[in-house]
């Protein structure tokens, strides 16, 4: 009997395939589980005619978390008490920034 390896089983669909036998004749004659040899053989079928996606996929006990951006940045930004947030700090104009701080103040 073939070990629960994913890649094993592929193998031997793979080997199937180019075997011109039945999925029974071939399992017959490799000791495998028909079962075990439908299942595997059904999902390697999914996993081909899933579309490619940019999101990864989800395996039961876990979530994705994915990262977005708000406001895209290429400088600091700098969050004040009150709420008020500047942002895209750099120092091209960081003369101006600290002339707001000052008026903020």
């Amino acid at each position: 009997m073939a070990s629960l390896n994913p890649h094993i089983w592929l193998k031997h669909i793979e080997s199937w395939k180019q075997s011109g036998m039945t999925q029974a004749q071939y399992c017959r004659e490799h000791h495998l589980s028909a079962k075990a040899f439908y299942y595997w053989k059904t999902k390697a079928q999914r996993h081909e005619k899933a579309p490619e996606q940019n999101t990864p996929t989800v395996t039961a006990g876990f979530a994705v978390a994915r990262i977005e951006q708000t406001m895209p940045t290429t400088g600091l930004s700098l969050s004040l008490p009150g709420g008020v947030t500047i942002h895209d700090i750099q120092s091209s104009n960081l003369s101006t920034v600290i002339q707001l701080l000052e008026a903020l103040q």
